[in-house]
């Protein structure tokens, strides 16, 4: 593809964009202020909501709006509102919280821009530290009352999380979005929530097409908004299951990958 068609550029954070040890790379923010200083359009797709992901787009400097929970939510940072919000509907909120009794696994939901957990400790930092900070421990048997979540999560072995993916394609077919973000993260949101879906909407206020648009990644929830793209990039430390699906492949996310396949890509010295 011809550098000079590429008008925007999409980043995972978790896994892409952010080193192992959640940071954005020096490189990275680099990166990123040349692609704006040549009129490119920089943009964040995260699973994290807007106070997780608040400090990390601050750091790398994307004052763009932004592509949350995967896709459920578009949130503008200018006006402190939602140009997109998808739920999920009651019946799955609330089968949910039974499919969570019924698993060892830990739950987090995702709904008005807040996290809810039942336990705090390792897994209210299932990303890092700032999630203690931000997240609200409740008793989720009481606290919730005709709940529509933006997502949940549930965090555990593949072992765990596995039975509790097949009772939600038991009950509800493919009428909710099933993903991982990660191998101990397994995530539930509406259909139409996706990276792709959300990076669609958000481009086509910006007049980029999808053949104007780069994106890189390395999960299964990802894939869509890889697919959407016209130059999609996986990540050296991308899953087998989306490098087998893509052929443009970056260096790993603590190997400078994000600033080193851009420089090749446009030429950069």
């Amino acid at each position: 593809m011809d550098k000079m068609h590429i008008k925007a550029v999409a980043f995972d954070l978790d896994g892409t964009l952010l080193t192992s040890d959640k940071h954005v790379a020096p490189s990275s923010i680099k990166a990123i202020s040349r692609l704006r200083d040549m009129g490119i359009l920089p943009v964040v797709a995260t699973g994290r909501n807007v106070a997780l992901a608040r400090h990390l787009i601050i750091q790398a400097g994307i004052p763009t709006p932004l592509i949350n929970c995967n896709g459920a939510c578009i949130y503008d940072w200018d006006h402190d509102t939602d140009l997109l919000h998808i739920t999920l509907n009651e019946k799955a909120s609330l089968a949910a919280l039974e499919f969570a009794r019924q698993s060892s696994c830990h739950l987090h939901v995702f709904m008005d821009h807040e996290i809810y957990f039942e336990e705090d400790g390792k897994y209210a930092d299932f990303l890092e530290p700032i999630s203690t900070e931000i997240g609200k421990v409740v008793d989720f048997s009481t606290f919730f009352n005709h709940p529509r979540f933006t997502k949940a999560m549930y965090i555990g072995r593949m072992e765990e999380t596995l039975p509790v993916r097949r009772l939600f394609e038991q009950h509800f077919g493919d009428t909710l979005s099933l993903v991982y973000s990660h191998p101990e993260f397994f995530e539930v949101m509406p259909k139409e929530a996706t990276k792709g879906a959300a990076l669609a909407t958000l481009m086509e206020t910006y007049g980029i097409s999808s053949q104007e648009t780069m994106a890189f990644g390395d999960s299964e929830n990802d894939i869509e908004m890889l697919q959407w793209v016209g130059h999609p990039v996986a990540m050296a430390n991308a899953s087998d299951q989306v490098k087998a699906l893509f052929d443009n492949q970056a260096p790993s996310n603590d190997d400078d990958g994000i600033a080193r396949y851009l420089e090749s890509f446009f030429g950069w010295t």
